[in-house]
């Protein structure tokens, strides 16, 4: 977690706070970094949290949980795996990248075929501490909703209002010059982006530009009728729970995206576009997005999927 993500999401909850050492897979400004930085990050990373061993012990001991929830942390994992808990604490994991391995490779492109195997030998590293759950927009065995708070849903398309994020920068940049060479009238755009964009050279920005916050985004999350974003899943998750349409677009370089982009797809056809680069005639299809009857009924399913976490949430995670 960022530093901000940790201001803005973690210290209000008033909560001890221990932050281990991540993998490094993303330049914001750059997109996905080279092979050998993510193994320099991996190796790093571990040598750091076996000088933490003391420091989590105790952590753990002071908070004498019943109960562990691994969000896909591999060096926690790790951890975990050589050092386990007395008897009677409970680990659940639970992250979307356990769906990944639904995917058959025969349908998969080189790298992506490479990410899964990747993802696949994190999931068994993980799955060695405890039961293992995935997050699914669609009913699946061992599977949790990916919406626990149902957005409400848009109620009106009549003014138009964009929202994009893209977890690189350069996928915003080549957004902006593609709106400004095919205008687009009648529909109020912004973007979030690790740092807003520099205006070019004699002209203004063809959108509106923002560093990434929490609070301004959620607000016009709230108002928006159509997104534009890096292929993650909560976003666009919450945008077909809204009746929202999404445009994605996975970053490049990264088949963890690329695999999210295929899954999106096929659960929502009527809702999510998932392309490699995005041309105009998408991003007029979002602006001109009217729902349809099978939208609608990807937004009502996802939002009916929502309100079993009461039922079923608690036996899956805590075995009750």
């Amino acid at each position: 977690a960022t530093q901000k993500m940790v201001q803005e999401t973690l210290e209000p909850l008033g909560v001890p706070l221990l932050q281990l050492p991540a993998i490094k897979l993303v330049d914001p400004k750059k997109g996905m970094v080279p092979t050998v930085v993510t193994l320099h990050s991996v190796i790093t990373g571990v040598g750091k949290l076996r000088g933490m061993y003391p420091q989590l012990v105790s952590f753990f001991v002071d908070a004498k949980a019943e109960y562990i929830f691994n969000f896909w942390h591999t060096t926690l994992a790790f951890f975990l795996r050589s050092h386990p808990p007395p008897p009677g604490v409970r680990i659940s994991n639970v992250a979307p990248q356990f769906a990944l391995s639904s995917l058959d490779v025969r349908d998969l492109g080189f790298w992506e075929i490479v990410g899964k195997s990747t993802i696949d030998a994190m999931a068994a590293l993980i799955a060695q501490t405890g039961p293992c759950l995935s997050l699914s927009a669609r009913p699946q065995p061992n599977s949790l909703p990916p919406i626990l708070e149902v957005p409400a849903a848009v109620t009106s398309f009549s003014s138009r209002l964009i929202l994009c994020y893209f977890l690189a920068q350069p996928d915003a940049v080549r957004l902006e010059r593609l709106l400004a060479q095919f205008s687009i009238s009648g529909v109020e755009i912004h973007c979030f982006t690790t740092a807003p964009l520099t205006p070019p050279a004699g002209r203004p920005l063809a959108l509106e530009s923002h560093a990434k916050q929490r609070a301004l985004f959620k607000h016009y999350f709230d108002r928006c009728t159509g997104i534009i974003c890096s292929t993650g899943n909560e976003t666009i998750w919450e945008a077909v729970c809204r009746g929202v349409p999404v445009l994605t677009v996975p970053t490049s370089g990264h088949p963890e995206q690329m695999m999210n982009a295929r899954i999106h797809g096929r659960a929502f056809p009527a809702s999510v576009r998932a392309v490699s680069r995005v041309r105009i005639e998408d991003v007029r299809w979002l602006v001109d997005f009217k729902p349809s009857e099978e939208s609608i009924a990807e937004s009502s399913a996802l939002r009916e999927r929502a309100t079993t976490f009461d039922a079923e949430g608690a036996r899956l995670l805590c075995g009750a």
